[in-house]
């Protein structure tokens, strides 16, 4: 878990993350990985409290277990609009879910891939207002550089991605998705 800082002369946390569930890394026999989960249950559960108590956004990670964080966080009691879905890779369903109770959902170089268009889907739902996006690096690289390590140099080509599926130029997604930063992360 890392919790994120703004710089300042007094040190407060502006994000608690990335904490959730995964499901995609549990061990193959079912015992075991039921007890991880329950590890995993409990870990993001104080994370949770963690975030409330400090009353900065939880940056969720959520890998084949996205109703089951989202009933975990409308459990804790989390202020839905300090909630973001971290490298969002589910639908526009899930999408709806999440704006129905005001959480974000932030995107990666996975919207450049051709066969994505779920992904898309779900960033065309949540819409340019509410967009956040994020490299993942050195994960999720976007085409057209694929196959090397991500680097923060690359997110200008999943912006150019969003700005084409949302029909809007590069210019407003990189003015909006600043401005949607600096509000979810309190950030002057």
């Amino acid at each position: 878990m890392e919790a994120y800082f703004l710089s300042s002369s007094a040190i407060k946390p502006v994000a608690l993350g990335e904490t959730g569930l995964d499901r995609f890394h549990l061990p193959k026999d079912a015992g075991e990985a039921e007890r991880i989960l329950d590890l995993q249950k409990a870990s993001f559960s104080q994370s949770l409290q963690l975030a409330k108590q400090w009353g900065v956004p939880v940056v969720v990670h959520s890998r084949g277990a996205f109703q089951e964080c989202v009933d975990l966080i409308d459990a804790s009691g989390v202020p839905w609009n300090q909630v973001i879905f971290h490298c969002f890779v589910e639908g526009p369903s899930e999408m709806e879910q999440l704006l129905r109770r005001g959480g974000w959902g932030s995107f990666t170089g996975v919207a450049t891939y051709k066969s994505a268009d779920t992904v898309r889907q779900a960033l065309r739902a949540q819409g340019l207002g509410r967009l956040m996006l994020e490299t993942d690096a050195p994960y999720l690289t976007p085409v057209p550089h694929r196959g090397k390590p991500n680097e923060p140099a690359y997110l200008v080509h999943t912006a150019e991605a969003a700005a084409q599926t949302l029909g809007v130029t590069l210019a407003e997604v990189i003015e909006t998705t600043t401005d949607t930063a600096k509000t979810v992360f309190q950030i002057p």
